[in-house]
């Protein structure tokens, strides 16, 4: 067996990641077999193991990336805003948008327990560690940046709540269809709404003359 470059392995990994999203997303992690993700990319079924040891740490590695891909969206759209207010509503609102359209993080937030029994929960909760962490290790500085800038509530608080924060706009979204289901208002218009609020209140003067 053909040893591969490093190159031709990088290329590899990334269509075995870019096949597996889109197979994942349209068929579900049960319903989705290693043949199905390898037959693509042109490579055998037990090559796939030369990359990944299941396919459980395939998904594990699928997520991860689709919240990299989140992470690196808000830092775009941040990078450009100079008010702290500015920043706080494109982190937050941006972050809100980008989960939204990304089915796959969606779903964890949904069937969270569901996915569990499905997934080999080692890897699936070591994966959604590493991401945590890289998540936290590039956002912090923006948060802290707001915090220097601000003289409202935001200052007083740890940081890492305030990224808190962003995964209860996830749980939010993760349940859009709920909103209509119980004719509830229009869930764009809650989302900006929502948005607004916690941007209002992170940036309010909490002093008491």
């Amino acid at each position: 067996m053909r040893g591969f470059t490093d190159e031709e392995r990088d290329e590899i990994e990334a269509e075995l990641l870019e096949v597996a999203r889109d197979l994942f997303t349209r068929y579900g992690y049960k319903k989705t077999s290693v043949r199905d993700v390898t037959e693509p990319v042109g490579i055998a079924e037990g090559t796939f193991y030369r990359f990944f040891d299941s396919k459980s740490e395939l998904f594990a590695r699928v997520l991860l990336r689709e919240q990299a891909e989140l992470v690196s969206a808000v830092e775009a759209e941040v990078a450009n805003a100079e008010a702290p207010e500015e920043k706080l509503e494109r982190l937050i609102g941006t972050w809100s948008r980008e989960f939204e359209k990304r089915p796959l993080l969606l779903r964890s937030h949904q069937e969270p327990q569901r996915l569990l029994r499905s997934v080999d929960s080692e890897a699936l909760e070591t994966a959604l560690e590493d991401g945590r962490r890289q998540f936290a290790d590039r956002l912090l500085p923006i948060v802290r940046e707001v915090q220097d800038e601000s003289d409202g509530y935001i200052a007083e608080l740890d940081p890492r709540f305030v990224l808190e924060l962003l995964s209860a706009t996830e749980l939010t979204v993760a349940q859009k269809d709920l909103f209509e289901e119980y004719g509830w208002s229009e869930f764009s218009e809650f989302q900006d709404t929502f948005a607004t609020v916690l941007v209002r209140g992170l940036l309010s003067d909490t002093s008491v003359d």
